[in-house]
C-alpha cells in the first residue's frame, strides 16, 4: 500500500528563510542559563557546546581562556580558513598582512576568575597570565596563530566592533598599508556581560523575541568568526566588500536616537561608498536586540532607508532567533547568518557586501555560534 503523501508545509514556513525555519517552528539554540556558579541569573543564553573540554595545546597554555578556546576552534575547523590565511602570509609577506579583531569583552572571564581567587591582594600564580588580562589579547592571539605580522589592532565598540574592523581593513588596503587583512570577532560568556546587561534591565527572563509586541529584552550568547580580505585576490573571491558606513551620533550613553539617525547615517554612507541605491539591496540583517527601545528605533530607521515600495528586501533579525553576542556579531553576519542582540552601540557600522563589484575581496570566512 503506498504511503500517504507528505503534507505540504504551511505558507508561512515556505516563505521563511531556510536557516530561520527551525526558529519559526519554535526551536531555538537558546537554553536556560547554566553558566557559572550558582546562584545564576534567571535568563536564557546561547552557549557553545564543549568549550570546557577543549583546552588549548600545552604550547599555548599562557593564552588559556574561554575566548581563545573558541577562537582556536573556529580557525582550526571551519572552511579551510587557517590554510587560506597562511597562504596569504606566504604570498604577501607576514608584515603585509594585518590582523584586525573586534570584541567587547576579550578574555575578561579569566580576569573575573583571577580576582575572585586573589591571595593577599594578588592573582594566584596559575592565573596571573598577563597575556590574557588585556583587551588586545584577542588580536595578539590571532596574530600568533596566523603568522601575520602586519598592523594588529583590537576594536571594542560593543555591537559594532566586528563591523568596524571591516571598515578599518578597507581603509588600510586602499591606503597601501597592507595587502591583506584577517578580520573577525570573538566574544564568549562571562559574568560581566550577563550581570552588566541585567543591571541595565535589558536581559529577558525568557527567550528573546525581536520585533515582537511582547518582547522583554535580549538573550546573551557567544560566537566567533573570521574573514580574509585582500586587495587583489589570488583566486576567485567569495564576495566583495563594496562599501561601509560609520557614525557616532552622541545622542546618549546607552539609548539610541529616537529616529535612529546614527544608524541611518551609517547605512547611507555604506550605500554611497558602494555606489548603490536602496533598491539594489536584497537582504538586510537587523540588529534585533528584542529590547523595547532598540527594535522600535531600528524599525523606523530601516523603513526610512528602505521603503518597501522600492525594494524586495528580506529583513531578518539574527539574535531573535538565537542570542546576543556582543563584539563578534557584525562579522558573523557578513560570512554566515549572524547578528547579536547587545546594546545600542554609539558607533554604528554597516557594510554592503555583494557578489560582484569592486574594492576588497572577501576570500575566506569561518564562523561558529552557539546555535549553528
Amino acid at each position: 500500500m503506498p504511503s500517504p503523501p507528505t503534507p505540504r508545509p504551511p505558507r508561512w514556513e515556505r516563505d521563511c528563510p531556510r536557516n530561520a525555519r527551525p526558529c519559526a517552528r519554535g526551536r531555538s539554540g537558546l537554553r536556560r542559563n547554566d553558566f557559572g556558579a550558582e546562584p545564576r541569573l534567571d535568563c536564557w543564553i546561547g552557549r557553545v557546546h564543549g568549550l570546557e573540554q577543549a583546552p588549548l595545546p600545552a604550547t599555548l597554555a599562557d593564552w588559556e581562556s574561554r575566548n581563545h578556546r573558541l577562537t582556536a576552534r573556529v580557525r582550526c575547523t571551519r572552511d579551510g580558513f587557517i590554510e587560506a590565511t597562511r597562504a596569504a602570509v606566504a604570498r604577501h609577506g607576514a608584515t603585509r598582512v594585518a590582523v584586525l579583531m573586534g570584541t567587547s569583552t576579550s578574555s575578561i572571564g579569566e580576569t573575573e576568575t583571577a580576582y575572585a581567587q586573589q591571595q593577599d591582594g594578588r592573582f594566584p600564580e596559575a592565573l596571573a597570565r598577563l597575556l590574557v588580562h588585556a583587551p588586545h589579547a584577542l588580536g595578539d592571539f590571532v596574530a600568533l596563530a596566523t603568522g601575520a605580522r602586519g598592523p594588529c589592532m583590537t576594536v571594542a565598540t560593543a555591537c559594532s566592533s566586528s563591523a568596524k574592523v571591516f571598515a578599518l581593513a578597507a581603509r588600510m588596503l586602499q591606503a597601501g598599508i597592507a595587502d591583506a587583512a584577517v578580520v573577525g570577532g570573538v566574544d564568549t560568556l562571562c559574568g560581566s556581560v550577563l550581570y552588566g546587561f541585567n543591571s541595565l534591565q535589558l536581559v529577558s527572563p525568557e527567550p528573546c523575541r525581536p520585533f515582537d509586541a511582547r518582547r522583554r529584552g535580549l538573550s546573551l550568547g557567544e560566537a566567533g568568526g573570521f574573514a580574509l580580505l585582500e586587495r587583489e585576490p589570488a583566486t576567485a573571491a567569495r564576495a566583495w566588500l563594496c562599501g561601509y558606513g560609520e557614525s557616532s551620533d552622541a545622542h546618549h550613553m546607552s539609548a539610541p536616537h529616537p529616529q535612529g539617525l546614527g544608524a541611518r547615517q551609517a547605512m547611507a554612507d555604506a550605500l554611497a561608498r558602494a555606489g548603490l541605491e536602496p533598491a539594489a539591496i536584497g537582504y538586510l540583517n537587523l540588529h534585533g536586540t528584542a529590547t523595547p527601545a532598540n527594535d522600535a528605533v531600528e524599525a523606523q530607521a530601516v523603513a526610512a532607508m528602505f521603503p518597501i515600495r522600492c525594494m524586495p528586501v528580506q529583513p531578518r533579525a539574527g539574535p531573535g532567533t538565537r542570542s546576543a553576542r556582543p563584539g563578534s556579531s557584525n562579522r558573523y553576519s557578513r560570512c554566515s547568518r549572524w547578528r547579536k542582540a547587545c546594546c545600542r552601540a554609539r558607533s554604528t557600522a554597516r557594510s554592503a557586501i555583494r557578489r560582484a563589484g569592486r574594492s576588497c575581496a572577501l576570500r575566506r570566512c569561518s564562523s561558529r555560534s552557539a546555535t549553528r
